[in-house]
């Protein structure tokens, strides 16, 4: 019933604006509006750092920077056909003869009421092209909880133009990338299930990104996890300070562009990326005592008992809860919780605290055929750590990746 009104709303409007406006001014504006569309996707990337400037949100003003081309290259044919209008007008009224006139005005009110029609078909097409690419985020990410007015119309035009078939028209004139829709999907399922942000954390392509200080902020920040984890609206989410910040970061946003949507949405759904499954090493992997101490045994097998119980103590002290993380770009890193600083003489045993893990080596990882390096050029200077100083190389046995420091092997488990 909806898409009837707009239509009818559209052309009808338009038919009259048509009719009073006379066929020079709709004419041209029905050429802005063509050249428009042709040029909005062209042209809007190239005025997108001018809109950064106006909107501080930097997804927002990329998005929009393609509808302010059509709106400038419109506005400026229906002004210079007003101009073009009024001079010809002057032309009939001053120079042409009474009959002349009435009958130029009667041919420019019907010329112009049909080409208004046409007009009004294409801001038809238009709107309905709007309703479709917002209501198909839109209807994924409302609840009963939180719907607005603005979601009920979005979701309600966009029920009612796949119910009348409508949305195959807009399908062959819809501008925006399948990435978009990948996007509106990942969206859908974190919303709905917010237990598969753990699952994205995973991905490849944000392991990396996930260490620089503005993420580490929204991390530790409660109130952000809290809004994160919770049934919050996209509204309160996006008006948290740090996630705010995020968003108007321009680095930042220019860098997620480069994501493969479509590969993290089969990530989100199967958690396997086909892009970087081939890659073995990368991920996040959970340091595994047990089967450090197997393979460093396997390794020294002179390896004395008593060398075994320090090297179970080290270890353990070392890289409790430790995770080894393999970027794309070739970052490697070990985090872990610092062992605690040894008592002195006389000195109460501290409360017993849950202290977050930090960086405590950072370099790089690289591969040669099946051979896989690791050094790290950043190391904790704790004494436990120098261990990781030491030229590494890696292999794996099913789902473990052992890491060879010297005599020392450090067993890693992938991360669930």
């Amino acid at each position: 019933m909806t898409i009837w009104i707009l239509a009818l709303a559209c052309l009808g409007a338009a038919g009259y604006v048509g009719y009073t406006r006379r066929v020079i001014r709709v004419a041209m504006s029905l050429v802005g509006i063509l050249l428009g569309f042709a040029l909005a996707p062209v042209l809007g990337p190239l005025l997108a750092p001018v809109m950064r400037r106006a909107i501080s949100i930097v997804v927002l003003a990329d998005a929009l920077a393609p509808l302010a081309v059509f709106l400038i290259i419109s506005i400026g044919f229906k002004v210079a056909a007003g101009a073009l209008h009024n001079k010809v007008e002057q032309s009939f009224r001053y120079k042409a003869t009474d009959t002349r006139l009435i009958h130029w005005e009667r041919l420019t009110s019907r010329l112009g009421g049909c080409l208004g029609l046409l007009n009004g078909l294409l801001y038809f097409y238009l709107l309905c092209t709007v309703f479709y690419v917002g209501g198909y985020l839109t209807t994924q990410i409302t609840t009963p909880e939180n719907s607005t007015l603005v979601h009920q119309v979005f979701n309600r035009v966009s029920r009612d133009l796949n119910s009348t078939g409508m949305q195959k028209s807009i399908v062959a004139i819809d501008p925006m990338p399948p990435a978009y829709y990948d996007a509106a999907d990942i969206v859908g399922n974190l919303y709905h299930n917010r237990l598969l942000l753990s699952r994205v954390s995973r991905y490849p392509f944000f392991l990396g990104m996930a260490e620089r200080p503005d993420f580490q902020e929204i991390a530790s920040d409660p109130q952000a996890n809290e809004l994160l984890a919770t049934g919050s609206t996209v509204g309160e989410i996006l008006a948290n300070p740090k996630i705010k910040a995020l968003l108007e970061d321009a680095s930042i946003v220019d860098e997620l562009k480069q994501l493969d949507v479509a590969d993290l949405k089969t990530f989100v759904d199967t958690e396997k990326s086909p892009k970087y499954s081939s890659e073995r090493m990368l991920g996040r992997w959970e340091f595994d005592i047990s089967n450090s101490l197997e393979q460093t045994r396997l390794l020294q097998p002179s390896i004395t008992p008593k060398r075994m119980l320090e090297l179970n103590r080290e270890l353990g002290a070392a890289f409790l809860d430790a995770t080894f993380t393999a970027a794309p770009d070739g970052l490697a890193f070990i985090k872990s919780v610092p062992p605690p600083a040894p008592l002195k003489p006389g000195q109460p045993i501290p409360p017993l605290t849950t202290t977050a893990p930090k960086m405590v080596a950072k370099g790089k990882w690289s591969a040669a055929s099946a051979d896989y390096a690791v050094s790290f050029s950043s190391v904790d200077p704790h004494p436990l750590y120098q261990i990781l100083k030491s030229p590494a190389k890696a292999r794996f046995q099913e789902k473990i990746l052992f890491i060879e420091m010297g005599n020392v092997v450090l067993a890693f488990t992938a991360e669930q």
